[in-house]
């Protein structure tokens, strides 16, 4: 923390109603200079309604009041008015365009360098995204487009535009609001951008951190501000809260124990076999999976992960085998291999339609073509889904697009198994979503391989890995390079296995 802290955010009076609904209710708080506030609660608590106030999206009720280092500004405010004053923000939607490259996304929202007439000048647009990146501490190549870029790449590419470029033109960064940053990134990247917060902190800056992450929290906050139904229920110092108070905190009551998930049979059938699968990333990889058993993946960033969902998602091997059931897999889908993909929005949802019409997509490819859809079968079988998974709102007719991440989350894992699959592969499942969430989806998980599915669960959540895993494997190079069973590993030592996979308990498999 910053020995002279500058004064920060403060907010007097927030409300923010649409029609009968609050969604913020007379929250006031401060998010001080030199200071890292973690932003906590459920999806539906406020959160991204305050944000979106803060950025100039949303009006709040009058009365309301915003200081900024001293300085009262004028609300409903707009996106130029808030950057003026030094207030930046990384949005969960990076707001980064796909076909542009880094170093022009970098310019998005700052300047960019012109020559006479006004004309964009590309060397200084170039020289001046590095400039940024070397700020945060990154080395991306700046004429690569994002859509090249890996999902954490485009995440440090966002940081540098919002924290960097403005450091770089000799402006001040008073306040740096950081919506769920580490959700796409893996632990490398979480290192770095950990790093830049505490060193914006350092400078006096007021850092804002909304994430899920509860482990996140213990190892970076000052300070947490939590809402719960649009009301501030906590605003404190951090002190020595372990995860668990936290999530005690942010649920409103103490977090229901886990049950152990229950433990698989050596001899239980294979569900999934891979043998030798190389690509261009696998080097031949060898993996079994077991009915009931969840099966968790670690790994560095080009260990061999991502390969691995892309190629249980279906994409074509180079060489090896995989076996679903010890049958060959010509169709990876039509053996009841199915994937719950990490990019939710814009893979494992259709948010135009309604939660029943998506969570019945699976079951209408197995109709034929002279079988008719039943809305009323569809309907009741989304009322079924929307009970396990306490999916809100509770109305099947709600267009996809207008739940929660959490709650589109939960629409596309009911997707999934609703279609009755042999093998789920879980790419990132609680990615973004909030601790509530999160347990309704781990108890699925266990309902559902507790009835003998087999589960695949690729993942950069540590924490979440080390709970839900019945055996963990550590990518390395594109092979298993460590196993540990159940309870062989810590937050600790799994991040040592990750730096050095010689340190396998086990065998390969």
């Amino acid at each position: 923390m910053s020995a002279n802290p500058a004064p920060g955010i403060a907010l007097d009076n927030w409300s923010v109603r649409f029609g009968a609904t609050t969604a913020l209710d007379q929250v006031s708080t401060e998010f001080p200079g030199g200071t890292v506030t973690a932003l906590l609660g459920e999806n539906g608590s406020g959160k991204s309604t305050l944000i979106k106030v803060l950025s100039g999206l949303y009006t709040p009720s009058r009365g309301a009041t915003l200081t900024v280092t001293g300085a009262a500004h004028a609300l409903p405010t707009t996106g130029e008015r808030i950057a003026s004053a030094g207030i930046r923000f990384l949005h969960q939607d990076l707001g980064l365009v796909g076909s542009m490259t880094v170093a022009e996304n970098i310019a998005l929202g700052n300047r960019y360098g012109t020559a006479v007439l006004g004309r964009i000048r590309p060397s200084t647009v170039v020289r001046r995204a590095r400039e940024a990146m070397s700020i945060i501490g990154v080395d991306l190549d700046p004429d690569a487009s994002i859509d090249s870029l890996h999902p954490s790449q485009r995440t440090l590419c966002a940081l540098a535009r919002a924290y960097g470029q403005p450091l770089a033109d000799g402006e001040a960064v008073h306040a740096l609001i950081l919506d769920e940053p580490s959700a796409t990134l893996d632990p490398v990247d979480t290192h770095v951008l950990h790093r830049v917060v505490r060193r914006a902190a350092a400078s006096g800056t007021a850092v804002v951190v909304v994430t899920h992450r509860l482990d996140e929290v213990v190892s970076l906050a000052d300070r947490i501000v939590v809402l719960r139904h649009g009301r501030l229920v906590e605003d404190a110092p951090l002190g020595n809260r372990s995860v668990s108070d936290l999530a005690a905190v942010v649920l409103g009551a103490a977090a229901a124990a886990r049950r152990p998930n229950p433990t698989p049979l050596s001899h239980s059938e294979v569900r999934l076999r891979l043998t030798g699968v190389v690509t261009d990333s696998l080097a031949g990889l060898d993996l079994d999976v077991r009915a009931g058993e969840v099966v968790g993946v670690a790994g560095l960033l080009g260990d061999g992960t991502e390969d691995l969902s892309a190629v249980l998602a279906g994409r074509t091997i180079r060489s090896g085998s995989i076996l679903v059931e010890d049958k060959p897999a010509k169709s990876l889908v039509h053996a009841g291999v199915v994937t719950v993909p990490a990019d939710r929005r814009r893979a494992g949802v259709v948010p135009a339609l309604s939660v029943a019409e998506n969570i019945a997509l699976a079951s209408h490819r197995k109709l034929g073509l002279l079988r008719r859809i039943d809305p009323r079968v569809d309907d009741r079988e989304a009322r079924t889904w929307i009970a396990a998974l306490d999916i809100r709102p509770a109305d099947p007719s709600a267009p996809v697009a207008s739940l929660s991440g959490g709650n589109q989350q939960k629409v596309s894992l009911a997707k999934a198994l609703a279609s009755s699959p042999r093998v789920l592969v879980l790419n990132e499942p609680t990615q973004g979503v909030d601790v509530g969430a999160r347990r309704d989806i781990s108890d699925a998980i266990d309902a559902a391989t507790g009835d003998g599915l087999a589960v695949v669960l690729i993942t950069s959540d540590h924490e979440e890995l080390l709970e839900l895993s019945d055996r963990i494997l550590v990518l390395h190079r594109g092979v298993v390079g460590a196993s540990f069973a159940r309870g062989e590993l810590t937050g600790a030592s799994l991040l040592e296995a990750l730096s050095d996979p010689t340190l396998s308990k086990e065998g390969t498999r």
